[in-house]
Protein backbone atom coordinates (compact mmCIF):
# COMPACT_ATOMS: atom_id res chain seq x y z
CA UNK A 1 0.00 0.00 0.00
CA UNK A 2 1.43 3.87 -1.03
CA UNK A 3 0.45 6.95 0.54
CA UNK A 4 1.55 9.93 -0.68
CA UNK A 5 2.19 12.74 1.56
CA UNK A 6 3.67 16.46 0.73
CA UNK A 7 5.13 14.80 -2.18
CA UNK A 8 6.35 11.89 -0.72
CA UNK A 9 5.34 8.38 -1.22
CA UNK A 10 4.56 6.15 1.79
CA UNK A 11 5.33 2.56 1.65
CA UNK A 12 5.27 1.30 4.59
CA UNK A 13 2.04 -0.87 5.84
CA UNK A 14 1.00 1.17 8.50
CA UNK A 15 0.99 4.31 8.40
CA UNK A 16 3.09 6.33 11.30
CA UNK A 17 1.52 8.79 13.69
CA UNK A 18 3.22 11.82 15.12
CA UNK A 19 2.77 10.85 18.63
CA UNK A 20 4.63 11.69 21.60
CA UNK A 21 4.64 8.70 24.60
CA UNK A 22 7.01 7.92 27.08
CA UNK A 23 9.15 4.88 26.60
CA UNK A 24 11.73 3.64 28.40
CA UNK A 25 14.33 1.12 26.28
CA UNK A 26 17.24 -0.93 26.36
CA UNK A 27 19.49 -3.85 24.39
CA UNK A 28 17.21 -7.05 24.66
CA UNK A 29 19.43 -9.57 26.24
CA UNK A 30 19.38 -12.51 28.54
CA UNK A 31 17.75 -12.62 31.67
CA UNK A 32 20.78 -12.66 33.63
CA UNK A 33 22.53 -9.65 32.05
CA UNK A 34 21.00 -6.32 33.00
CA UNK A 35 21.23 -3.38 30.18
CA UNK A 36 20.89 0.03 30.68
CA UNK A 37 17.26 1.28 30.93
CA UNK A 38 16.80 4.73 29.45
CA UNK A 39 13.96 6.95 28.90
CA UNK A 40 13.02 8.93 26.12
CA UNK A 41 10.14 9.58 23.97
CA UNK A 42 8.30 8.38 20.82
CA UNK A 43 8.74 10.75 18.03
CA UNK A 44 6.18 8.92 15.72
CA UNK A 45 4.41 5.50 15.76
CA UNK A 46 2.41 2.81 13.93
CA UNK A 47 1.50 -1.10 14.40
CA UNK A 48 4.65 -1.42 12.38
CA UNK A 49 7.32 0.20 14.65
CA UNK A 50 8.12 3.69 15.71
CA UNK A 51 11.03 6.36 15.72
CA UNK A 52 12.14 8.15 19.04
CA UNK A 53 14.95 10.06 20.58
CA UNK A 54 17.44 8.30 22.66
CA UNK A 55 20.92 9.52 24.13
CA UNK A 56 22.12 6.10 23.38
CA UNK A 57 23.15 4.90 20.43
CA UNK A 58 22.10 1.57 18.33
CA UNK A 59 23.60 -0.15 15.90
CA UNK A 60 21.19 -1.78 12.68
CA UNK A 61 19.42 -5.20 13.80
CA UNK A 62 19.93 -4.58 17.40
CA UNK A 63 17.43 -6.40 19.67
CA UNK A 64 15.80 -3.73 21.75
CA UNK A 65 13.17 -4.21 24.93
CA UNK A 66 10.40 -1.48 24.46
CA UNK A 67 7.96 -0.48 26.94
CA UNK A 68 5.61 2.34 25.64
CA UNK A 69 3.06 4.19 28.00
CA UNK A 70 0.17 4.49 25.44
CA UNK A 71 -3.08 5.09 27.55
CA UNK A 72 -5.57 2.52 27.49
CA UNK A 73 -4.16 0.39 25.17
CA UNK A 74 -5.40 -2.77 26.78
CA UNK A 75 -9.03 -2.29 26.60
CA UNK A 76 -8.78 -2.85 22.92
CA UNK A 77 -7.23 -6.21 23.10
CA UNK A 78 -9.95 -8.36 21.47
CA UNK A 79 -11.00 -10.88 24.12
CA UNK A 80 -9.61 -7.91 26.88
CA UNK A 81 -6.97 -8.12 28.87
CA UNK A 82 -7.65 -10.29 31.40
CA UNK A 83 -8.15 -13.40 28.75
CA UNK A 84 -4.90 -12.59 27.42
CA UNK A 85 -3.18 -12.99 31.39
CA UNK A 86 -2.16 -9.27 31.78
CA UNK A 87 -2.70 -6.91 34.83
CA UNK A 88 -5.23 -4.04 34.05
CA UNK A 89 -2.66 -0.79 32.89
CA UNK A 90 0.79 -0.96 32.38
CA UNK A 91 2.43 -0.15 29.74
CA UNK A 92 2.73 -1.35 26.09
CA UNK A 93 5.59 -4.02 25.98
CA UNK A 94 7.30 -5.46 22.59
CA UNK A 95 10.17 -6.17 21.14
CA UNK A 96 12.21 -4.61 18.59
CA UNK A 97 14.38 -4.43 15.58
CA UNK A 98 16.71 -1.03 14.85
CA UNK A 99 16.26 -0.37 10.95
CA UNK A 100 18.15 3.01 11.37
CA UNK A 101 19.97 5.65 13.75
CA UNK A 102 20.20 9.06 12.84
CA UNK A 103 23.10 10.92 14.81
CA UNK A 104 21.95 14.90 15.63
CA UNK A 105 24.52 16.02 18.17
CA UNK A 106 26.50 14.79 20.91
CA UNK A 107 24.67 12.12 22.55
CA UNK A 108 21.11 12.99 20.82
CA UNK A 109 20.18 10.09 18.21
CA UNK A 110 17.25 9.34 16.19
CA UNK A 111 16.23 5.46 16.26
CA UNK A 112 13.86 3.85 14.01
CA UNK A 113 12.61 0.38 15.20
CA UNK A 114 10.36 -2.70 13.18
CA UNK A 115 8.32 -4.55 16.06
CA UNK A 116 8.78 -7.86 16.26
CA UNK A 117 7.30 -10.85 17.67
CA UNK A 118 3.70 -9.21 17.97
CA UNK A 119 0.68 -11.35 17.82
CA UNK A 120 -2.43 -10.29 16.24
CA UNK A 121 -4.04 -9.23 19.39
CA UNK A 122 -1.51 -6.71 20.33
CA UNK A 123 -1.30 -5.45 16.80
CA UNK A 124 -4.74 -4.95 17.23
CA UNK A 125 -4.93 -3.14 20.52
CA UNK A 126 -1.69 -1.29 19.16
CA UNK A 127 -3.64 0.06 16.31
CA UNK A 128 -6.51 1.23 17.86
CA UNK A 129 -5.18 2.85 20.47
CA UNK A 130 -3.04 5.17 18.79
CA UNK A 131 -5.32 5.90 16.11
CA UNK A 132 -8.22 6.30 18.63
CA UNK A 133 -7.34 10.19 19.81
Amino acid sequence: MEFSYQGSIERRKFLRLAKKYSLRHSRYVPINFDDEVIESTTLNISAGGLLFASTEKYDLSELLRLEIEIPDWQKFIPGGFAEKGLPPGGPFAAKGIVTRTEYFAVNHYHIAVSFVGLDRQELWALMFAINKE
